[in-house]
């Protein structure tokens, strides 16, 4: 019996091994599909790194290949269904995985050079002429070998090339010179807001208020600024100053420099965080569910959504579904938000230590598209609003309503939030503010040379309330918000706090940052 063993398990392997060196139709083994199937999960993954803007993570690839792949087994599970022969099957799915890589690679190269635009115009084309080629030559191997080595190996040098810049430090130099922290400085918690509007657009644009919530925030000893301004108008450059205390985008700036400090600070490893770093804080960044946001080095906890999530979606926009995931998914990370603000108390309770704690919270919300009513139920019949599908007119106005309502919802979680953390600990400093306003105005579907002045007020007024210690509360009245953001960094830490003025700016999509498009400074007498 023991003798048999052997020989029995070497059977199996000899049948697994001839089952693998049998060829398929077009002339290869299945053990060159499986080899060609893995290698497209490899590539299909690094490309995921081009269209994220994503710093070069051996986790973030690993996971993405590990979805391709099971990708590729679901539809060659699909294409044995029908043919019921396990060689054709794999043919199959590598053959498709093959197609949605080349697609991958149109929507890089077409993202990179701006012209996303023309992606969903060709889908029909590209895919029928791709599809062709596979069908007419599937027999001649090496034409589909080439094939994928080309698109291969145009993707990996878009991800060199992209990535290069993402990993140098903070290039502004050291604008926090010193830091003297008392003994007892208390722990800070940030929370960004996305998109939230400032109480005169609430009243003027979407004809309602928050008054109940900034009397709450009075209340329990918060300074809320009435005339707070961000100095951009687009996530991506204005978090990325405010972690750097100064303005990271320019009109007359070196476009690959400022990427650079970009994605750099955009992980936390910016000067606000780095300083209170440097006086003996720990860390936790908690970075919103956007493409461009991550953690960096300098971070001792990350609470982030789950990897794998996150490459799903992006998959999924950069293949041929690419048009439908765009349109039911344009912005997954706003209801995905959903959990990390109803936990904002946990995440930062959480993270306290023998020392004191800074935490960084980003969460994308109210930022649309809504998905939660004034008491923070789900809507249902407005779900046309909320994918976007239908906007002027009297539904223009419903989406304005819809977005107030899922406003005030946010205000009502925010406040339980906050009062949970001063239960636990009545000292902590809390400073919430949002990156940029909303887009009531359909600010998007405008260029920058023809946003109007209500335009502009609205996209740049901000929400920023402060409670910290009462030396402080003076410097959260400033104007803008790169300049609250020193005025609380040189209060909280007794810290020398260099930098110049900072001026406000439109900047565009970050694509077209990218190819050079440069953002509009803008008249003081514009700013609101």
């Amino acid at each position: 019996m023991d003798e048999q063993e052997p020989s029995q398990r070497a059977a199996r392997v000899g049948r697994v091994a001839a089952w693998l060196s049998r060829d398929v139709p077009n002339g290869v083994s299945i053990a060159f599909w499986i080899g060609a199937g893995v290698g497209v999960a490899l590539v299909a993954a690094l490309g995921l790194q081009v269209v994220t803007i994503h710093p070069f993570h051996w986790g973030f690839l690993a996971n993405a290949v590990l979805i391709v792949l099971a990708v590729e087994l679901v539809l060659g599970l699909v294409c044995f269904v029908f043919t019921r022969r396990a060689e054709t099957a794999v043919r199959c799915a590598v053959a498709i995985a093959m197609l949605v890589l080349w697609w991958a690679g149109f929507t890089s190269l077409t993202e990179s050079i701006g012209q996303e635009h023309i992606a969903g115009v060709v889908t029909a084309v590209i895919a029928g002429s791709v599809g062709y080629a596979i069908v007419r030559f599937g027999r001649e191997t090496g034409i589909i070998l080439l094939f994928g080595v080309v698109v291969g190996g145009a993707v990996i040098m878009a991800v060199v090339q992209a990535q290069s810049p993402g990993m140098s430090d903070q290039a502004f130099g050291s604008i926090v010179e010193s830091v003297e922290p008392d003994r007892d400085s208390p722990d800070l918690l940030v929370i960004v807001l996305d998109g939230y509007a400032r109480d005169d657009t609430l009243r003027d644009v979407f004809s309602t208020d928050n008054i109940t919530f900034r009397d709450e925030l009075t209340d329990i000893g918060f300074v809320v600024n009435h005339r707070a301004r961000s100095n951009y108008n687009r996530t991506y450059a204005s978090l990325s100053s405010i972690l750097a205390l100064d303005t990271v985008i320019t009109a007359d700036g070196d476009t690959e420099q400022e990427l650079s400090v970009m994605r750099s600070v955009a992980g936390g490893d910016g000067e606000f965080l780095r300083a209170f770093k440097r006086a003996g804080y720990s860390v936790t960044f908690s970075p919103a569910i956007w493409p461009g946001s991550y953690c960096g080095s300098l971070v001792d906890r990350c609470v982030e959504i789950g990897i794998t999530q996150h490459n799903i979606y992006w998959l999924l926009r950069t293949s041929l579904l690419s048009p439908i995931a765009s349109r039911l998914m344009a912005y997954p990370w706003s209801a995905a938000s959903w959990t990390r603000i109803t936990n904002l108390a946990d995440i930062h309770l959480d993270s306290r230590s023998e020392g004191p704690t800074v935490t960084w919270i980003h969460v994308v919300l109210p930022h649309p598209p809504v998905t939660r009513g004034s008491g923070c139920e789900l809507h249902r019949e407005q779900w046309r609003q909320v994918l976007g599908l239908t906007t002027g007119g009297r539904d223009d106005q419903m989406r304005l309503g819809a977005f107030a309502e899922q406003t005030a919802c946010i205000d009502s979680v925010v406040i339980d939030q906050i009062r949970a953390v001063l239960d636990a600990d009545p000292d902590t400093a809390i400073l919430v503010f949002s990156d940029h306003g909303p887009d009531g105005q359909l600010q998007t579907l405008t260029s920058l040379e023809e946003h109007t002045p209500e335009q502009i007020h609205e996209k740049l007024a901000v929400l920023m309330a402060f409670r910290g210690p009462d030396r402080c509360n003076d410097v959260v009245r400033l104007r803008s918000t790169v300049a609250i953001m020193r005025g609380v960094t040189r209060c909280m830490l007794n810290a020398s706090v260099d930098g110049s003025s900072t001026a406000s700016y439109l900047v565009p999509h970050e694509e077209e940052i990218a190819v050079g498009v440069r953002p509009l400074i803008l008249d003081e007498r514009l700013l609101p």
